[in-house]
């Protein structure tokens, strides 16, 4: 009889080692998220300063009035005003789309995080099972 209870004894062993083993896993994992969540987050942060740095810059340009009187006149100040008013729009342009990938990063931050309360959860349900 003591052979057998000594056998269950190891498989309870082997099987609270599987358990510590998934577990392990699954912290590597959280730790893998954990890095590209922070990798996304500074990505975002970037975007955003580059994007207020745009919209400055893109304030500054259009308060400059390019015709001015006995300086900038006729033809020239027209095609100069053009030439703001396109790079105006394409900074405005640049604007949105820097501010859509900002908000998709926010979706990927926010993904990660329901992938990591996920994991947690699983270690939670294995260690209820030690």
């Amino acid at each position: 009889m003591g052979n057998f209870f000594d056998l269950d004894a190891w498989r309870e062993q082997q099987r609270i080692a599987g358990i510590n083993r998934k577990i392990t896993d699954l912290q590597g994992d959280i730790e893998d998220y954990e890095t590209a969540k922070q990798e996304v987050e500074t990505a975002k942060t970037d975007c955003g300063s580059e994007k207020d740095d745009w919209q400055e810059t893109s304030g500054k340009m259009s308060d400059r009035q390019v015709k001015k009187t006995g300086t900038f006149e006729g033809e020239m100040a027209e095609s100069l005003e053009g030439y703001i008013s396109d790079a105006e729009e394409e900074n405005s342009t640049a604007i949105g789309k820097v501010e859509s990938l900002v908000s998709c990063l926010e979706t990927q931050i926010d993904a990660i995080d329901t992938r990591i309360s996920e994991l947690n959860s699983e270690i939670i349900s294995l260690r209820n099972q030690i």
